[in-house]
């Protein structure tokens, strides 16, 4: 048995694919972020957990809406999930920058990536 401990426990447990979370402040702009730290907490109801840093421009953004959406998208997504999480939306245009299309959502204010 070996002790593990700090980032070493992180390593342990990655990769985890990398989802596209998008989310809308009361502005209704579009926001995408890339997320790694996720999992499913309930099959009934559905239920997913998500950190997100409170510092984030994302974090503020579901604070106003209480919604996101959680895009789990395959390896032409590549880029998208590159720009996502690695520039931030309050600063930078990351759905124009990434090439990234919206298509509204059916009970949720955030639209979902389309394609």
């Amino acid at each position: 048995m070996v002790h593990v401990t700090g980032r070493d426990i992180a390593a342990l447990l990655n990769p985890r694919p990398a989802v596209l979370l998008s989310c809308c402040g009361s502005s209704g702009t579009p926001n995408a972020m890339t997320a790694i730290w996720h999992t499913p907490i309930s099959h009934e109801p559905p239920v997913v957990g998500v950190s997100i840093g409170a510092t984030r421009y994302s974090h503020r953004l579901i604070e106003e809406t209480h919604q996101f959406v959680l895009n789990i998208v395959g390896p032409r997504f590549q880029k998208a999930v590159r720009i996502c999480g690695n520039y931030s939306g309050s600063t930078t245009d990351k759905t124009l920058q990434a090439g990234l299309r919206w298509q509204m959502s059916h009970s949720v204010r955030p639209p979902r990536i389309a394609d």
